[in-house]
């Protein structure tokens, strides 16, 4: 699966029945789910916001992968599924949600001001802790720059 996923998108209508069918393996349907990161294919948009908004009734994999391949599928339906992410329960999935809402999209801050506003602490703290991770990478790069 990984290496079909680096010759093309030539396999999307065979992956999207992959992804659909719950009987398939659960490792095989997650590679689906980064093929579809790699080889956006509108038709996977729901299904992908389904994984994560049900994430709670699945197994956090499938959440935590969509989260990240719904950066292939922008738009305000996205960002709120995204939004609805960063308040599960499960680390990855929020963290994944962070980062595809901020490094995937670059949703800026002040279109994130429900969130920081909300009532969710957890949510707060995750989108806070991308952004310093970012900022930190940012120094590092400009240490490095400076050192040569």
């Amino acid at each position: 699966m990984q290496f079909i996923r680096f010759l093309g998108e030539d396999f999307r209508k065979e992956f999207l029945e992959l992804l659909s069918k719950e009987t398939v393996d659960k490792e095989i349907r997650l590679e689906a789910v980064r093929y579809f990161r790699k080889y956006p294919y509108e038709p996977v948009r729901a299904l992908l916001q389904r994984f994560l908004q049900y994430h709670e009734y699945l197994d956090w994999e499938y959440a935590a992968v969509a989260a990240q391949a719904l950066e292939s599928y922008p738009g305000p339906d996205t960002v709120d599924c995204l939004k609805e992410g960063l308040k599960a329960v499960n680390w990855y999935v929020r963290l994944n949600s962070a980062e595809t809402l901020i490094m995937g999209l670059k949703i800026p801050k002040k279109d994130l001001f429900d969130v920081y506003n909300g009532r969710d602490r957890y949510a707060r703290e995750i989108l806070n802790y991308v952004t310093e991770k970012i900022e930190i990478k940012g120094q590092e790069m400009e240490l490095r720059e400076t050192d040569v």
